[in-house]
C-alpha cells in the first residue's frame, strides 16, 4: 500500500492506495512531482512551486471557460463578487502599476543633428 508522510515525518497509511497511486503515476508523468525509493516506501516531493501551478492553473482555467480573454475573466469576477472598498482601491493600484510603463522606460525623442 500507499503511505505517505506527514508533517512530523512518520508514515501514514492512505485508505484509498489505489487513486493515490493513480494521481502519482499521472503527476510524475507530467513532473510535478518526484520519487525517492527508500526500501518499500515511496517518498514524494514537488518538483514544481505553488506559484507555478497557481499560474498553470489560473491560464488553464481561462482558456477553458473565457477562451483565454483576461478581461473577460476578471470582469466576470468583479460582476459576480462583492469587493470592500480597500479591495476595490487596491486592484484599481494594481492596475495602475501594470498599465502605466514606469518613467524611466520612456524614450527621449532626439532633435535634429542629435547623435
Amino acid at each position: 500500500p500507499f503511505r505517505c508522510l506527514n508533517r512530523e515525518g512518520r508514515g501514514v497509511e492512505e485508505p484509498h492506495s489505489k487513486a493515490i497511486g493513480a494521481v502519482c503515476v499521472r503527476t510524475r508523468v507530467h513532473q510535478t512531482v518526484t520519487v525517492r525509493v527508500d526500501g518499500s516506501q515511496y517518498l514524494y516531493s514537488a518538483a514544481v512551486s505553488r506559484d507555478d501551478c497557481v499560474r498553470a492553473a489560473a491560464k488553464s482555467f481561462s482558456q477553458r471557460f473565457f477562451a483565454g480573454d483576461l478581461k473577460s475573466l476578471l470582469m466576470h469576477f468583479v460582476e459576480r463578487e462583492s469587493l470592500s472598498e480597500q479591495e476595490a482601491s487596491e486592484l484599481r493600484e494594481r492596475l495602475d502599476q501594470i498599465t502605466q510603463p514606469p518613467a524611466s522606460t520612456k524614450r527621449k525623442k532626439k532633435g535634429r543633428g542629435a547623435k
